[in-house]
């Protein structure tokens, strides 16, 4: 390892010199940064013997098992989990195109800020220093490489920014608004309010056309946020933002939110009436606050040691309530190191320092650019982080408190081309040996920081990782098999592990340690085989008899009815009897309750839908009354248990579970399509308006199954 260290150390100092020295060419400097990050992005994902992951970029890796991701699954960005499935579509492996998808982002990164920072107004050799400074921190290495939707929601929203500046301005900004809506929403939220504070200085300050501005502004906003509540694949993500809103510690569970996408509008169309008022209110003003600019300045110049001291208490008091905020987390991860936190924590740190010593001397100067507005507004942005994630719900799936945190990650492209050019000035302003002296320590804060992000395993507690071991086993977890751990895991173990699982198609991850035989054995794994296996649905036709055990006396009835070739043994036993037709699922019967709870059916029913080798089927929507229902799924399988030959046969209604019973008797039993087959997953829906008498449960009731209704097989389960 120390040699290693040694080697990335000299290599961060020898692109820093070339870079500082000027003695490339631009382009050739350009192409240097770029290999520099890839070495970097090299270093992090493979420098300590396995991949480097974390929490969202494994969460939404894990999205690449499942084929109806879109409506099974939260997801805070649309375009990023789109992607991945249709580079996964051609890679055919999840972790290659996870990696493939963030070495890609990552040196695009480097390419778009170039442009971006040209097109902000700074010379070329500016804007190819502050790339290299970016690594100065780690909030611009972590997001810039981890694959979740913010990696992409930034490019998306520094182009909007531009849009705003160009002269299509019009029919920019709602296009590139709606886009960025579709890849990242908390990106939507900050780029909002970042260019609407924006815009309103442009109209008070530069006295910019209220109507044009404000209107082109509040138009595209308002674009993105409907297509946010109607597009159906943030479903979802909108109810756990009201869950969030309803469980936060000022706002509590008032019925209002129950109708969020009606009241946000609402408010936001009064937020933006507020917001023509407070510009007017300000416009008309413009003198009383040019004079209250020039008493600011004034007491800058007087007190700007004590106003820099202040402004960097600030800062180390927001990391101090952040890291409180996550004690549990970064005591954990940091091996309850204090120091060890601080020490990695350089980069950012020094960043800090820079930019307010930078912004306070521009005060007095008023020379500011539109970046450093834009990383100033966003220095407010990051207060409002910080108390949202002091008021955030405690408990639940959305108990996130890391707001500010994610803000900062927006802030250190915006800040460091401020950064990059006092950097710069004091390179050019000094000697040949301080100016050593500043490569060598530059050097060494971008050095802390790639370890910051790297985690090495010397210095951090981080399991949130995947290696070679742990991706051969998760290959190897067939669906009928249990996976268990030697020893107890971490909870971060436990999560890359069961993300890493339904990567690669295993979309049940419940741990449960039965008897079984020993299917795989390694250092931290075992897999045992299941309670039981499946069989051919071909094999019921060797049997006369049937050992039913229906449900309900209507299933009973339709049992009768459409098992006529059968003989039908009615029994209460759930084993010691060959064949059983076991109907209905776990709350009305106990045979199918006692094999889900035993693990021994291929296909489940879960809280997410209905679960198979191969995806999960969400759940259809119940009418207002629970007999008036149009459609519905339902599983046929077979399978041996504990020596018992049975085909159990549910659905998610009764109607659904009936059609499933008709389905096997007329397309399953009497045809040879299915033989070599363990399970089949279909959907049915109401067709031809009829409904069998025995369920009609209602005389108003006009949905329900017969024989002209739709059946869709969604999957088999076939051998060869």
């Amino acid at each position: 390892m120390d040699i290693t260290l040694l080697i990335l150390f000299l290599f961060i100092l020898g692109t820093m010199y070339l870079v500082t020295s000027e003695k490339l060419t631009k382009n050739a400097t350009l192409f240097l940064i770029l290999f520099f990050a890839f070495i970097v992005w090299y270093y992090i994902r493979f420098g300590f013997g396995r991949y480097f992951t974390s929490f969202d970029e494994s969460y939404y890796t894990s999205l690449l098992g499942d084929r109806y991701w879109y409506s099974n699954w939260p997801i805070s960005g649309f375009a990023t989990p789109f992607l991945l499935h249709k580079l996964n579509d051609v890679i055919s492996d999840p972790i290659i195109t996870t990696l493939t998808f963030s070495a890609l982002v990552f040196l695009i990164y480097v390419i778009f800020l170039y442009w971006f920072y040209k097109k902000m107004g700074l010379d070329e050799r500016a804007s190819l220093f502050s790339l290299l400074v970016l690594f100065m921190s780690s909030y611009y290495i972590w997001p810039a490489m981890e694959v979740r939707p913010q990696q992409l929601g930034l490019i998306v929203g520094a182009s909007l920014f531009l849009a705003l500046r160009s002269r299509h301005k019009r029919l920019l900004a709602p296009i590139l608004s709606v886009l960025l809506v579709l890849t990242h929403i908390l990106s939507f939220i900050v780029f909002s309010i970042l260019l609407l504070v924006h815009t309103m200085l442009e109209v008070v300050i530069k006295g910019k056309n209220r109507r044009t501005e404000l209107l082109t502004i509040s138009f595209s906003i308002v674009s993105g946020w409907v297509v946010f509540l109607i597009f159906s694949p943030y479903n979802k993500m909108v109810a756990s933002l009201v869950w969030v809103i309803k469980n936060t510690k000022i706002i509590g569970k008032a019925p209002l939110w129950d109708h969020f996408s009606i009241i946000s509008t609402i408010l936001l169309v009064i937020g933006f009436y507020i917001v023509v008022r407070i510009t007017d209110f300000a416009t008309k003003r413009v003198d009383t606050l040019k004079n209250i600019w020039e008493v600011t300045t004034a007491i800058v110049k007087r007190f700007k040691p004590y106003i820099f001291g202040l402004s960097f208490a600030l800062v180390m008091i927001g990391l101090y309530l952040q890291f409180k905020l996550r004690a549990d987390v970064y005591t954990t991860v940091y091996s309850n190191s204090a120091v060890t936190f601080l020490l990695l924590q350089f980069g950012n740190l020094f960043f800090a320092i820079v930019y307010i010593k930078e912004v306070i001397n521009k005060i007095p100067k008023n020379a500011f650019q539109d970046l450093d507005v834009i990383s100033i507004i966003l220095v407010f942005v990051g207060g409002l982080g910080l108390l949202a994630s002091i008021l955030m719900p405690s408990s639940g799936g959305w108990s996130f408190n890391n707001w500010l945190v994610r803000i900062v990650q927006y802030f250190v492209p915006f800040a460091t081309p401020i950064v990059a050019l006092s950097l710069m000035r004091d390179l050019k302003e000094t000697t040949q040996k301080v100016k050593l002296l500043i490569t060598v320590t530059l050097s060494l804060l971008i050095f802390l920081s790639v370890l910051n992000v790297a985690r090495p395993p010397q210095l951090y507690n981080y399991d949130l990782t995947w290696d070679e071991e742990t991706i051969n086993v998760a290959k190897k977890a067939k669906f009928n098999a249990f996976l268990g751990f030697r020893t107890t895991p971490s909870d971060f173990k436990r999560i890359s592990v069961e993300n890493l699982l339904r990567a690669y198609g295993r979309l049940s991850t419940d741990y449960v340690t039965p008897q079984g035989s020993v299917l795989l054995s390694s250092d931290n794994y075992y897999l045992l085989s299941a309670p039981f296996t499946p069989i051919k649905l071909g094999e019921i036709k060797k049997y006369q008899n049937l050992y039913i055990v229906p449900s309900s006396p209507t299933e009973e009835y339709h049992a009768y009815l459409i098992f006529h070739e059968h003989s039908l043994i009615e029994t209460d036993k759930c084993s010691g009897v060959s064949p059983l037709l076991i109907i209905g699922g776990p709350l009305s019967n106990k045979c199918t309750k006692q094999l889900e709870e035993k693990r021994a059916t291929l296909v489940s029913f879960s809280e997410n839908g209905l679960v198979s080798p191969h995806s999960i089927y969400p759940y259809p929507q119940s009418g207002k009354n629970w007999w008036d229902v149009e459609n519905g799924l339902f599983v046929i399988q077979s399978l041996e248990h504990e020596g018992d030959f049975i085909i159990l046969i549910e659905g998610t209604n009764i109607d659904s579970t009936i059609a499933g019973m008709y389905y096997f008797e007329n397309f399953v039993y009497k045809a040879e399509m299915y033989s070599e087959c363990s399970y089949i997953i279909g959907e049915w829906r109401e067709k031809d308006g009829q409904v069998w008498d025995k369920l009609k449960f209602d005389p108003e009731d006009k949905n329900g199954f017969s024989e002209g209704d739709e059946i869709k097989i969604l999957e088999v389960g076939c051998s060869g």
